[in-house]
């Protein structure tokens, strides 16, 4: 219904009324910037939500790799530079892929060209999970002080009684 061209909602989120275990990690997710949890959390889900809405930079990851934005050059040259070292990674253990591989490159340098211009993107793992960490840890360690700061702030937000109004756009209008 919501996403129905003319159909609005007043959205509110009210942190008292959900579990002490649930509350502490959607601030961990908002602190640290680092959404974490499968498809159906509704604590990433609230996170996330939370980092849009105050314009908190984050990294969340699906099934296929990475969401990520950066804003400082020197993080952006360390995320391509993993980027690259993954992709190198993944095409020298498996040469015998050679028409999956030739079709995949493309893929990877449209993602650093996307990473170099500052723009989000969502970047695809090839050769295994450490290099998603590393990504993840880059993206936390790349913040600034005051997106530091922003985020505890939104992060105390969950800790008062009164709700949190939660902007609901209807993209379609």
């Amino acid at each position: 219904m919501l996403t129905t061209v003319g159909v609005t909602a007043d959205i509110q989120f009210n942190p008292m009324q959900v579990t002490t275990r649930m509350r502490k990690s959607i601030q961990r997710q908002v602190e640290s910037g680092n959404i974490t949890g499968g498809w159906s959390s509704h604590a990433s889900r609230l996170a996330k939500v939370l980092c849009m809405q105050f314009k908190l930079p984050y990294v969340r990851g699906d099934y296929w790799g990475l969401h990520i934005q950066f804003t400082d050059e020197k993080a952006r040259a360390e995320a391509t530079a993993l980027i690259r070292a993954d992709w190198s990674a993944y095409v020298l253990s498996n040469t015998d892929h050679q028409a999956w591989i030739d079709r995949n490159k493309g893929y990877v340098n449209e993602h650093i060209k996307l990473i170099e211009a500052g723009g989000p993107c969502h970047v695809r793992f090839y050769s295994g999970k450490e290099y998603v960490q590393l990504m993840r840890d880059l993206c936390v360690r790349s913040r600034t002080p005051s997106d530091v700061f922003n985020a505890k702030q939104v992060s105390n937000m969950l800790n008062q009684d009164s709700p949190i109004r939660i902007n609901q756009h209807n993209w379609k209008d």
